[in-house]
């Protein structure tokens, strides 16, 4: 698709500054060198910004705070993973095509395998809303949303497993995870930041066909951070919206289950090293396959939900 002689005085061989009338990257018309380098500082630019919003998110001293600032770094990453791509690879039609059907359908799939598996369903309401959660045998202490339907899924093993005020702050949680959205509809975010993904892919497998591995490189390891950190900041602000309605409760539900204790967040270096550990796939608790969600450390989650449990009386945004 993008391998074409280029022009006379091109200086990027096996490259062109258009193909068949269609702008391509940025920096393709560039030397190599220069693309290279470019690509590469936009790539680190992007990994400092987003640590750098992530560091901000966990010094929050507010529920209102890290409210705010855990929805910027959600834009942020998909902010970065589109710009990042788009710096070096042309937004292709096959990208959107491919990455925003697949998202709704596999999240389609996955409801329907466990609405096959309910054996019985609960009822919660969370600051004037109602919501119907599907109980399905197993004895994985376990719960979780699938956005796109806006239905949460609970165990059976969590109810016998915590009390149920527990229970309820980490049904609590799942809901957060679609409430952190609003006004967005679920669909359309996960959409974005599946395209996201899909195009910061797609460019590094362009610069490498083209001979610049250094930014094939960069811009692999710039996309996967920023779809890690986009979970982390997802995952917190379930938890922020836990603590809003559930208190303490939601606090003492996280410790129980993971058996974690708090633990500060690390110096640099050693978080965007935990964000990478972060990306192996691991077992699905309900043994529904591999699940590629990172999630932050318990340890993180808990010392954020440590500080803020004395402020979480602001019950506000």
């Amino acid at each position: 698709m993008y391998a074409s002689p280029g022009p006379p005085g091109n200086e990027y061989p096996g490259r062109a500054c258009s193909l068949s009338g269609q702008a391509v990257g940025l920096v393709w018309c560039t030397s190599l060198p220069g693309m290279c380098v470019a690509v590469c500082a936009a790539s680190l630019a992007s990994l400092a910004l987003l640590t750098a919003l992530y560091y901000s998110l966990l010094s929050s001293r507010s529920l209102r705070a890290a409210w705010r600032r855990g929805r910027l770094l959600l834009a942020a990453t998909v902010a970065s993973m589109l710009a990042v791509g788009m710096l070096a690879a042309p937004a292709g039609l096959d990208t959107f095509t491919l990455a925003l059907p697949l998202v709704v359908v596999t999240q389609l799939v996955v409801a329907q395998f466990f609405d096959r598996r309910i054996v019985g369903e609960a009822l919660y309401g969370f600051e004037g809303r109602v919501y119907r959660v599907g109980i399905i045998e197993s004895s994985a202490v376990t719960a979780f949303a699938v956005a796109v339907r806006g239905r949460v899924y609970a165990s059976t093993g969590l109810y016998q497993a915590l009390p149920p005020d527990e229970a309820a702050a980490v049904v609590a949680h799942e809901v957060g995870h679609w409430e952190s959205l609003r006004p967005v509809p679920a669909a359309v975010a996960l959409a974005a930041v599946a395209v996201g993904a899909a195009q910061g892919a797609e460019a590094a497998v362009a610069l490498a066909m083209g001979g610049c591995v250094p930014g094939a490189l960069a811009v692999g390891l710039a996309t996967a951070a920023a779809w890690a950190l986009y979970n982390w900041a997802w995952e917190h602000l379930a938890d922020l919206h836990s603590l809003r309605v559930a208190g303490f409760s939601a606090y003492a539900a996280l410790a129980r289950i993971t058996g974690a204790v708090p633990a500060p967040p690390p110096s640099p270096p050693g978080l965007v090293a935990e964000v990478f550990r972060s990306l192996r796939p691991r077992r699905s608790p309900t043994g529904a396959g591999l699940l590629v969600n990172p999630h932050p450390p318990p340890a993180l989650r808990l010392w954020l939900l440590g500080r803020l449990l004395p402020r979480s009386e602001e019950n506000t945004r």
